[in-house]
């Protein structure tokens, strides 16, 4: 498993029903990207990150426990492995910890 410093700035987690009675759980985290420039292209965009859904949710519960105490974007060190996402195998977000 590989660990990264990122920055979330959004977390979003739960149960999902489809119209065509489909149903399942989902975890992600919103980002943003370095900045490039890139020909007629610049600047930062924001990224999804899938978040492992083991445990009910405990790494989104983490997530979201650190964003509501600080209100604004908070630094993490992320551990990433590899996980299964509708259907096909993904990096996600395994862990997270304050850096020090």
């Amino acid at each position: 498993m590989n660990k990264m410093r990122i920055t979330i700035y959004g977390s979003n987690f739960g149960e999902y029903q489809t119209d065509d009675g489909k149903s399942g759980i989902f975890a992600n985290v919103h980002t943003l990207t370095d900045y490039i420039s890139d020909g007629n292209k610049c600047g930062c965009s924001l990224g999804k990150t899938a978040v492992d859904t083991a445990n009910a949710f405990a790494v989104s519960k983490q997530i979201q426990m650190e964003l509501e105490a600080k209100k604004a974007p908070v630094d993490f060190i992320a551990t990433f492995g590899l996980g299964v996402s509708q259907g096909k195998t993904t990096m996600l977000i395994k862990s997270v910890e304050i850096p020090k």
